[in-house]
């Protein structure tokens, strides 16, 4: 999706269609983003300061060059020969408003907290950028206060570009939360072919672990990108993935995430604002309640593939739904497959959802659900291949011979998609006509390693209320609460 496709449409398109198609060209132009593609996106920059050693701190470290900066200025590493900056004296603090982080490339250099605390501390509303880097072994624990981002806390919007955050945790005691336990802004989280993986939150009081790999409080968008991994100890809601805004996810893969509510992705606000799913695919989170996706705000799932998430239990006075399970409002699914979850202690619905779900749209594979699906509904086997390496950036689920997804899909009412969830190379037509899912199938191409992407030896699972009933009685916490 081109920023001109969109443009040449929108006048075409119903007013909601043209409002998606906008916000989505606006994410794309702002960012310095090209069209989907795979190609990592080139962020302009003029270097005015350049590090030039790898020392925790004193002239020439990344320490001393951010205290000498000011707002707007970018901050160069990628001169550094040096593979690791180690931080022993503390996280990095950033007080500009605006800093951009550019490395030599997320292999060549990585930002090491040591884990004995947090890595990248931005204490300003607007916009700290990283592009190129690794951050990693950030950790922080908190008896006083809520405990916030890992890795990288940000009192306004972080966006990561080509930049890999990995082994984070965030604890805290008492009546306060850990929240965000790699990336945590108060405002935005965007990301763009980056990774975030191996976060962590425990709130070991009465507190909340909300968002194991990444808490965005105003929005959270994902563009070829892979959150994977991240584990919130309950009470807790998104283990991939927590905002109390905007959602929007793109070319982008959510897998091997676990917390006790929403182990992919926990979109909770009710308000005026949606969740956008294209292209991308949701698959092997964990949780007690809801495994995949859970939207209470409109949600528009296309062109994706939501399969083999899995939860504990499955209703809670309402039906719960393991894959995907929807707040009162609107759900449109077109050309998706929501197939192949399942729960411990009943088989469970694919999708589920509470009184008030308006839910359209075409052409989609819907195993199992509880709510009146649109009257296209394919009920036919997806028959999903494993989660792995097909080729492009993100693992996906492939299509194996007799699944009712090949040619049975379309595209998106939005306008065209010249690629699948892989990019440049796999293109989203390839025969008579598109599959249902974010996998477009062509027996003419050989491109896989066969590389298995499943999720790492999950945590020890809390046990659940020994009295099931108990836990149904009110069910999971869906709100924003």
């Amino acid at each position: 999706m081109t920023t001109s496709s969109f443009q040449s449409v929108a006048l075409r398109l119903r007013p909601l269609a043209a409002c998606l198609a906008a916000i989505c060209a606006t994410a794309a132009s702002a960012t310095g983003t090209p069209a989907p593609g795979g190609a990592a996106p080139a962020v302009p920059h003029s270097p005015t300061a350049v590090v030039l050693n790898c020392d925790d701190s004193g002239p020439g470290s990344l320490r001393d060059t951010v205290t000498a900066a000011v707002s707007g200025d970018t901050i160069d590493l990628s001169q550094l020969t040096c593979s690791q900056i180690s931080l022993t004296t503390g996280a990095i603090v950033m007080g500009q408003s605006n800093l951009q982080l550019v490395g030599p490339g997320r292999d060549r250099l990585r930002i090491d907290g040591g884990s004995i605390g947090g890595v990248l501390y931005h204490a300003n509303f607007g916009t700290l950028k990283v592009s190129d880097l690794t951050i990693t072994h950030g950790s922080k624990y908190r008896s006083d206060v809520d405990s916030r981002g890992g890795c990288i806390h940000s009192d306004g919007s972080v966006s990561l570009y080509n930049t890999e955050v990995r082994t984070c945790s965030v604890t805290s005691t008492g009546v306060y939360s850990a929240l965000g336990g790699a990336v945590w802004a108060q405002n935005n989280v965007y990301l763009s072919h980056s990774t975030v993986s191996g976060g962590f939150t425990g709130a070991l009081g009465t507190g909340r672990g909300d968002g194991g790999g990444v808490f965005g409080g105003l929005s959270v968008r994902s563009l070829y990108s892979i959150v994977s991994d991240n584990n919130a100890l309950p009470p807790s809601r998104g283990g991939g993935i927590f905002t109390t805004g905007y959602l929007g996810v793109f070319e982008s893969a959510i897998y091997g995430n676990y917390s006790q509510d929403m182990g992919g992705i926990a979109a909770v606000y009710p308000g005026s604002t949606f969740s956008a799913v294209f292209n991308s695919t949701i698959s092997s989170n964990d949780a007690q309640w809801i495994g995949g996706l859970y939207s209470r705000s409109k949600l528009y799932l296309y062109n994706s593939t939501i399969a083999n998430n899995t939860s504990y239990f499955s209703n809670s006075g309402h039906v719960i739904g393991v894959g995907l399970h929807m707040g009162p409002n609107l759900l449109t699914t077109q050309s998706s497959i929501v197939a192949d979850n399942s729960a411990y202690l009943s088989g469970g619905y694919d999708v589920g959802g509470e009184n008030g779900v308006n839910w359209t749209g075409l052409h989609s594979i819907i195993a199992s659900t509880s709510l009146p699906p649109p009257p296209d509904t394919i009920w036919g086997p997806s028959l999903l291949g494993p989660l792995a390496d097909n080729g492009g950036i993100t693992p996906t689920h492939s299509l194996t011979t007799g699944s009712f997804a090949i040619d049975f899909g379309d595209m998106p009412p939005i306008g065209s998609f010249t690629n699948d969830q892989r990019g440049v190379g796999f293109s989203r037509l390839s025969g008579g006509q598109v599959d249902v899912g974010a996998f477009e199938s062509d027996p003419d191409r050989i491109f896989t390693t066969g590389f298995s992407f499943g999720r790492l030896p999950p945590p020890q699972r809390p046990a659940p209320h020994p009295d099931p009933e108990h836990r149904a009685a009110d069910g999971p916490k869906l709100g924003p609460g």
